[in-house]
């Protein structure tokens, strides 16, 4: 006989009620589990390729035949679409008939920005989609310690969930965490607190799934475990309490199994035992808090084989310096700045994000004087750098007094520091453009202090690498400083203004990507700058020198509308090829980067 109820999914803040007459009715539960590929379209449509929904469908009939209550699939499954579709649909109809729960992994489209978050959806019995669970540890980075993340990777670029949920089935109630989220223990006593007696761990990753993870976990935590792995692995199994693997997968290949879980012996032990009784969590409160572990070991030196990260500081700024009108033609003000460095440098670069910012409205910042150039409205109260420990990230975001909210984010990686800009137009009108001008000057890092050589400042022209001290017309020939612009293929906008304006002139060449490279004065090392839209012209101030990349202005900004651009600053030796196809590749992956609205701000 079967008992049918709504799942409800029980959130943090909420306490599950006691399971029902109907739920305790049940001894015992079968489940299957199934070790299968599926599609790794992660960039996908919104409705993945049906071979993938035919072989879930073909393993869901198989556990209705072996009179399942639940099967199980891997994380990453079905792909990454928007959620109901014709997919979940089909899985939904496989479901009702054959009146079992079905839980399988994507990356689930969540809004209209292509944000997404990696997905664990529950089907019930009729084939109603009722439940969610979205993964809440991205396993981001490379080998060996897989840290500092890099928002190229897929789920560096997701959402990432932030609640355990816990779901009432007809036989009891369940749990659901995803790969990463099972190296945590915290996650597993979580959902075993709150009432679950089935944990699911979805998995899609090479390798097994380690058994001695799945026995400490049930045994600690007094539940039976579910765990699937896509076939590129391994270690899909079905595990009882207190440690007994009743059934896996050993090998990295498609397979399926199925075993009886039973409960009246579990919930007896979990209704009586001591160590649910005798918790003290007052005592366990400090978990709560912020452990820098890492700090422990400042002084341990890294083997030379480690990485060597790039640093990133926030400058401070505790009294801001004002325009006034008798200073001279560029002072300097007060910047929005970060100084940033790789283990090789002595010195370091500063990087003014940005150095203006203007729209048909005028200045909305300025970081240093010009008459002719007046900021519309003073930045009150002066926007603070905030910085992640764990990460590296620093940020700030503010709103000026004229509607326009913009925000910044760097975060350093290895031997780079990604760049994010974003500007949200919350005045009355729509803006025809923005534009956003940063600069990074590399004149107070030893490596690079060549004060009005431009020889060692290369731009990529017509398939070369091209000095800017060879292109025409020359400092001699215009009679000024090397101080110069460039047009850039890339840029979505044409530059329409003077050849010659009063400390710069335009080059003849014009560079075929967004990118500009100075060398070391050794010439072992180099810095790229690059954004993901050039501007109308790229530049170079050889005095120091800077550069200037971008990124393109803001076209159409509409009221209420937010826009983003991406970029980043390279720290690599002297390969200017290498370089080059590092920056194609990042390009592609920073559109896939998460959209994060910048917080309301009071100006």
């Amino acid at each position: 006989m079967l008992f049918f109820i709504c799942s409800s999914g029980f959130s943090q803040g909420n306490s599950p009620p006691p399971l029902t007459q109907s739920q305790l009715a049940y001894s015992s539960v079968r489940v299957a589990a199934v070790q299968l590929n599926g599609t790794w379209i992660w960039q996908g449509q919104d409705d993945e390729p049906q071979d993938t929904v035919d072989s879930v469908i073909g393993y869901i009939d198989r556990a209705g035949a072996d009179k399942a209550d639940l099967v199980v699939f891997p994380e990453l499954l079905l792909g990454k679409f928007r959620v109901p579709n014709r997919s979940t649909q089909r899985i939904g109809e496989a479901a009702s008939r054959n009146g079992l729960y079905v839980v399988a992994g994507c990356f689930e489209i969540v809004d209209e920005e292509g944000n997404y978050k990696n997905t664990a959806l529950l089907f019930d019995r009729k084939g109603n989609l009722v439940g969610r669970f979205a993964k809440i540890h991205p396993a981001v980075g490379e080998p060996p310690f897989l840290w500092p993340p890099t928002q190229s990777d897929p789920e560096g670029c997701m959402t990432p969930g932030d609640a355990l949920p816990v779901f009432d089935l007809d036989f009891g109630r369940i749990g659901i965490f995803t790969c990463y989220d099972g190296y945590f223990p915290e996650v597993p006593r979580i959902l075993s607190l709150k009432g679950a007696e089935v944990l699911l761990w979805l998995n899609a990753r090479s390798g097994m799934v380690e058994d001695y993870i799945v026995k400490a976990d049930a045994f600690r935590n007094a539940v039976h475990l579910v765990c699937t792995n896509k076939a590129i692995g391994g270690g899909t199994m079905i595990a009882e309490w207190p440690g007994k693997i009743k059934a896996v997968a050993s090998e990295g290949r498609e397979d399926y199994i199925v075993a009886d879980l039973p409960l009246s012996q579990l919930r007896l032990h979990r209704k009586h035992a001591r160590e649910f009784y005798q918790r003290v969590p007052d005592v366990y409160s400090e978990i709560l808090g912020e452990h820098p572990v890492w700090r422990y070991y400042d002084n341990l030196p890294d083997p030379p084989d480690i990485p060597q990260h790039c640093e990133v500081e926030g400058v401070p700024v505790e009294t801001p310096v004002l325009p006034d009108s008798s200073m001279k033609v560029g002072t300097p003000l007060s910047p929005l700045a970060v100084h940033v460095k790789s283990r090789w440098m002595t010195g370091w670069a500063e990087l003014r994000l940005p150095e203006t910012l203007s729209s048909p409205m005028g200045f909305h910042f300025i970081d240093h004087y010009k008459p002719d150039c007046l900021q519309l409205s003073s930045l009150s109260p002066w926007p603070k750098w905030n910085h992640d420990d764990r990460s590296g990230e620093w940020t700030y975001q503010v709103q000026t007094k004229e509607g326009l909210h913009f925000a910044a984010s760097v975060r350093p990686y290895r031997d780079a520091v990604f760049l994010e800009f974003s500007i949200r137009n919350e005045t009355e009108n729509d803006l025809a453009w923005v534009d956003m001008n940063p600069c990074l000057r590399l004149g107070n890092a030893p490596e690079f202090h060549y004060p009005f050589d431009v020889s060692r400042v290369f731009i990529r022209c017509q398939g070369k690498w091209l000095p800017l001290s060879e292109t025409t017309p020359t400092s001699q020939e215009m009679g000024k400083a090397p101080w110069v612009i460039i047009r850039c293929h890339e840029s979505p906008v044409t530059y329409e203004g003077p050849r010659e304006q009063p400390n710069l002139w335009l080059l003849d060449q014009v560079a075929d990507v967004n990118l500009m490279v100075a060398e070391t004065v050794d010439g072992k090392h180099l810095v790229g700058y690059a954004w993901d839209s050039a501007p109308m012209v790229l530049m170079c101030n050889g005095g120091y020198p800077c550069l200037h990349t971008g990124p393109a202005p803001f076209v159409s900004v509409q009221k209420g509308k937010t826009f983003y651009r991406r970029g980043c600053i390279y720290f690599m030796p002297n390969d200017k090829d290498a370089l080059l196809q590092r920056y194609e590749a990042d390009k592609a992956a920073w559109k896939h980067w998460p959209k994060r609205h910048p917080e309301e701000v009071s100006p």
